[in-house]
């Protein structure tokens, strides 16, 4: 069966398109947590020495159930909201892992300081040699080597 798009051929044998992904969730924030959750409570029974704990490894399915029937779910509203909710919540951890891995990546340009009255993040550009720092938040001033 040729369909006239580029691709993969979406029908069936009789001609009919195939819908069954159609309108589902998919992955998203709350699948990635739980998969990761699925991975440590794997990690966590192979490594315990109990054969009696163990015996629960089953346990370990339940959050990758959960994720699989969140990704078929057709109720995208109500899956957005739980996504929002979660990110909401993560919100603070998000913005320090992303204020670090910007960091990171300015650390060639720049040489990070804290100032000494305010405690404010200040970034002057490297190869300057000895310079004096005025924190644009309290106005103190400060020499460092840059």
């Amino acid at each position: 069966m040729v369909s006239g798009r580029k691709g993969i051929d979406l029908t069936d044998r009789h001609g009919e398109e195939r819908t069954f992904l159609k309108g589902r969730y998919g992955f998203d924030a709350v699948c990635a947590v739980l998969v990761l959750l699925t991975v440590l409570i794997d990690l966590l029974l192979l490594l315990l020495p109990y054969e009696e704990i163990r015996r629960f490894g089953f346990i370990s399915f339940v959050p990758m159930a959960l994720c699989v029937l969140r990704m078929l779910s057709r109720d995208r509203d109500r899956r957005e909201m739980e996504n929002d909710i979660l990110v909401s919540a993560a919100g603070p951890f998000g913005r320090a892992l992303e204020r670090r891995r910007e960091r990171k990546y300015q650390k060639k340009t720049f040489r990070f300081f804290v100032c000494p009255g305010c405690r404010q993040q200040l970034r002057v550009p490297r190869g300057k040699g000895r310079v004096e720092i005025t924190c644009p938040s309290c106005g103190d001033k400060f020499i460092r080597k840059a």
